[in-house]
């Protein structure tokens, strides 16, 4: 399939491929270092090489797998979530301060817990089956212009998931 060539082309040594590492068709027009006739050949050969890691979806348990339940009705696999297994990260910071009754918005959150992109962080959290309320505010913004933004806070309900799952990270640490 390959056929190398070495050339030498503004004073680097680089090879030359006549034809497509991946499906082996004839790279005719192509700049001289190409190795690839179109980018679908590219994104297939580096997905062969890079190793397949498998990681259940949030919230989700292997096949087979025994399981603990955060409140969602889906079993885990008795792993808190990796981005909860330090306490110093964005995630547990945020979650933290929801499930002690908190109540944060865009400006808080970036003040208080050093997340400047809470919407995110919220999306995150509810992967993992925490629901998260939520209801639009106007604030005094830049120049005292009013600004709307997403206010954001659990439930007792959820305070309670929340809470489990950071309880679930700490266990887990301590082992």
């Amino acid at each position: 399939m390959e056929n190398p060539i070495t050339g030498n082309a503004g004073g680097g040594e680089y090879t030359v491929y006549t034809d497509c590492l991946t499906c082996g068709s004839r790279l005719v027009g192509k700049r001289p270092q190409a190795r690839f006739c179109s980018n679908r050949c590219r994104y297939e050969f580096h997905n062969r090489r890079r190793p397949r890691i498998e990681t259940p979806a949030p919230g989700r348990a292997e096949a087979g797998g025994s399981g603990q339940h955060f409140g969602d009705g889906n079993a885990t696999d008795n792993l808190p979530p990796p981005e909860l297994k330090r306490k110093d990260t964005k995630l547990a910071r945020v979650l933290a301060a929801l499930a002690r009754g908190e109540k944060h918005h865009r400006f808080t959150a970036e003040r208080e817990l050093h997340d400047h992109c809470l919407h995110t962080t919220v999306s995150t959290i509810e992967r993992y089956g925490v629901t998260v309320s939520r209801r639009t505010i106007t604030l005094s913004g830049f120049g005292g212009h009013p600004t709307r933004v997403k206010e954001y806070w659990l439930d007792r309900e959820n305070r309670e998931k929340a809470t489990a799952l950071l309880g679930a990270a700490g266990e887990q640490k301590a082992k």
